[in-house]
C-alpha cells in the first residue's frame, strides 16, 4: 500500500513538475512576441480580443466532447467528463514545449494505473487523425469555396465521408502497418496490438465530427472579431484567412523540431498570403498564437482546478 502511494505522489510530482515548466515556457514566448505585439496596442479594442477569446475558448471547448468519445471507445465504459477533460486540456497545454510529445508524456503519466501507455498513445492518434482530418477538410473547402462555391462544397462532402471510411474501416492505422512493413528490420504487428481497443460506430463517428465542426464554426467567430479587435484588419476576408492559417498551423504541427511549430508556422502563414503584406500578416500571425496560447491557459487551468478540486475530493476516477 505504501509503495502504490509513493508511486502517485511520485507520478503526481512529476505531472505538475511538467505544467510549471510549460507555464514558464508558455510565458516565455509570449514575452519574446510582445514588440511585435505592440505594434498595434494603439489600435487595439479590448472588447473584441476578449469576444475572440471567449469564442475561442468554445471552439476548443468541443475537443473534450470528442475526446471524451475517444476515450469511451477505446477503454469500452463510460468516462468522467472532467476527468478526460481535465486529461485532455493539460496534455494540450503542456505540448507547448519542445518536442510536443510531453503532453502524451503528462498523460500516460497521469493515467499509468488506469490505462495502458498503448491505449493513451492509440487514443491520442485517433484525436490527432480526427483534429487534423477536419483541419484539413474544413479549411480547404474554404479556400476551394472562394474561388468556386460548387468546388468547395463538394471537396467538403465528399471528404468528410472519406474521413468517415476511414475512421470505421481503420484505414488511417492500415496505412501506417503498411509503411512499417516497408522497413527491412521491423515487422511491428501494430494492427494485432491496436485493433481489439477499436470499434467506433457511425453514430460515434458522426458524433465526433459534428462537435469538430461547432468547433470550427466558433473558431471561424473568433476570427471575425479580429476585425473588431483591430479596425485595419476589418477590411480583409477573415473567413478565407483562417483558413489559410490552418493549413500553416498543420505545416507547423508537422513541424516537431519546434514547440507549437513556432516560427514555422507564421512562416508559412506569411508565405501562403503575399497579397495581404507580410507585415500586416506578420501581426496577424503573432495576435492568433496569443489567442490560441491564452485559450490553452484559460481551459487547462478551468478544467485541472474542477478535476482536482471536486472530482478528485470525492475519491473519484475515470
Amino acid at each position: 500500500m505504501k509503495k502504490i502511494r509513493d508511486n502517485a505522489i511520485l507520478r503526481n510530482s512529476f505531472s505538475a513538475l511538467l505544467i510549471i515548466i510549460t507555464l514558464i515556457w508558455i510565458s516565455f514566448l509570449i514575452y519574446n512576441e510582445k514588440d511585435k505585439v505592440c505594434l498595434q496596442f494603439s489600435e487595439i479594442k479590448w472588447s473584441g480580443f476578449y469576444y475572440m477569446i471567449f469564442f475561442g475558448s468554445l471552439a476548443t471547448f468541443t475537443n473534450a466532447a470528442i475526446f471524451n468519445t475517444i476515450l469511451k471507445v477505446n477503454l469500452k465504459k463510460n468516462i468522467n467528463f472532467f476527468y478526460s477533460s481535465s486529461l485532455l486540456f493539460v496534455g494540450q497545454m503542456i505540448r507547448h514545449l519542445p518536442g510536443r510529445f510531453w503532453g502524451v508524456v503528462y498523460q500516460i503519466n497521469a493515467v499509468r494505473e488506469k490505462i495502458s501507455a498503448l491505449e493513451m498513445i492509440k487514443i491520442n492518434y485517433d484525436f490527432m487523425i480526427i483534429s487534423a482530418g477536419l483541419t484539413i477538410v474544413i479549411p480547404t473547402s474554404v479556400i476551394f469555396y472562394s474561388f468556386k462555391p460548387i468546388l468547395g462544397i463538394s471537396f467538403f462532402f465528399i471528404s468528410i465521408v472519406l474521413l468517415t471510411y476511414s475512421l470505421k474501416k481503420n484505414i488511417h492505422i492500415i496505412i501506417i502497418q503498411k509503411s512499417i512493413n516497408i522497413l527491412p528490420f521491423t515487422n511491428i504487428k501494430l494492427i494485432d496490438k491496436i485493433q481489439p481497443i477499436n470499434s467506433y460506430s457511425f453514430l460515434e463517428i458522426i458524433s465526433a465530427l459534428c462537435w469538430g465542426g461547432l468547433g470550427w464554426i466558433f473558431y471561424f467567430i473568433g476570427w471575425k472579431f479580429l476585425g473588431f479587435t483591430f479596425e485595419s484588419f476589418s477590411y480583409i476576408n477573415l473567413y478565407l484567412l483562417c483558413a489559410i492559417y490552418s493549413i500553416a498551423w498543420l505545416i507547423g504541427f508537422l513541424s516537431i523540431i519546434t514547440p507549437s511549430g513556432i516560427g514555422v508556422r507564421e512562416m508559412a502563414f506569411i508565405l501562403l498570403t503575399p497579397e495581404f503584406g507580410n507585415t500586416n500578416m506578420a501581426i496577424i500571425a503573432v495576435i492568433i498564437r496569443l489567442w490560441l496560447l491564452i485559450d490553452d491557459i484559460v481551459l487547462s487551468v478551468i478544467f485541472f482546478l474542477l478535476y482536482y478540486l471536486k472530482i478528485r475530493n470525492k475519491n473519484e476516477e475515470i
